[in-house]
């Protein structure tokens, strides 16, 4: 099954990018803004200075991917990062058992790792009504 960048990705053009962060910013910091959120929850954000950031809202963890956005755009052209990044083989896994994203929705944990939560195979299906 073939996936594509709209199945790793949700858009949020239509919401308040520091919104989507304000739970985070004990995290992040006041200065980043959402650039790009993946299938999965995750976010990357770019900071006023330009360097890009990887936000994993499953673990917690923050950590800069390129010192520019022209290099994050470089660095999305790398199948091994995009990968890693994007969880494609989880995504295609979970588009193959029949769990396609609707408008609106991603994929999820029940409950976080970082909050004592396991990692398996598959995630939940959050449904409309979440924050996207």
């Amino acid at each position: 099954m073939s996936i594509t960048w709209q199945d790793l990705t949700v858009s949020f053009d239509h919401l308040d990018g520091n919104k989507l962060i304000e739970d985070w910013v004990w995290l992040v910091g006041e200065t980043a803004s959402p650039i790009l959120i993946t299938s999965v929850g995750d976010i990357f954000l770019q900071e006023t200075s330009g360097e890009v950031y990887w936000l994993i809202t499953g673990s917690a963890e923050y950590s800069m991917v390129a010192k520019s956005m022209e290099e994050f755009k470089e660095k999305l052209n790398n199948e091994e990062l995009v990968n890693e990044w994007f969880l494609v083989n989880l995504v295609s896994d979970l588009k193959e058992s029949g769990l396609i994203l609707q408008s609106g929705s991603l994929y999820g944990f029940k409950q976080l790792p970082v909050l004592g939560g396991v990692y398996r195979k598959y995630f939940t299906h959050f449904v409309e009504g979440g924050a996207f």
